[in-house]
């Protein structure tokens, strides 16, 4: 199974194909920048707790990988044909970076359920979860550290 689109066979589908990715990556950034702002404009109260923090992280990685999908074929080399595709490899090598460290939007939704496990289920206070066991500090080097890890040595 080939996962190139032949141009010549369906020209709606090909042009849906190009599209969506558009339309979705601008309501992704759209949404996370409006969480970025909703949480940068009351830190003084929103970025003391524990899981607005990571929500805020979350939104930022979100922001890198809704850029990805906005450019979707764009960066892609244009002689291997792909629709929409005007880049070379050195814009290729940067949306498959970009691509990679994306993945750090996962492990920050999978941090802010391990979070609300540990508070709800654990009864983990909300300065025990940031400062006395440190779980906070180690959902951050996780989430950021494996992706940019990943991303590097790919």
């Amino acid at each position: 199974m080939s996962f190139w689109i032949d141009t010549r066979d369906d020209i709606p589908i090909v042009r849906a194909a190009f599209n969506l990715p558009r339309v979705t990556g601008s309501i992704s950034f759209v949404c996370s920048s409006i969480i970025i702002y909703m949480m940068v404009s009351d830190r003084k109260w929103k970025l003391t707790k524990p899981n607005h923090r990571i929500l805020l992280a979350m939104s930022i990685f979100d922001l890198i990988a809704s850029t990805v999908e906005i450019l979707s074929s764009v960066p892609v080399p244009s002689h291997l044909g792909v629709v929409g595709a005007i880049g070379n490899e050195t814009t290729c090598n940067v949306q498959a970076f970009m691509f990679q460290l994306s993945t750090a939007v996962m492990l920050y939704n999978a941090s802010l359920s391990y979070y609300y496990f540990m508070t709800v289920c654990r009864q983990v206070s909300k300065i025990e979860f940031a400062k006395k066991f440190q779980y906070e500090k180690i959902c951050h080097i996780i989430s950021i550290g494996y992706p940019l890890v990943t991303a590097i040595i790919r």
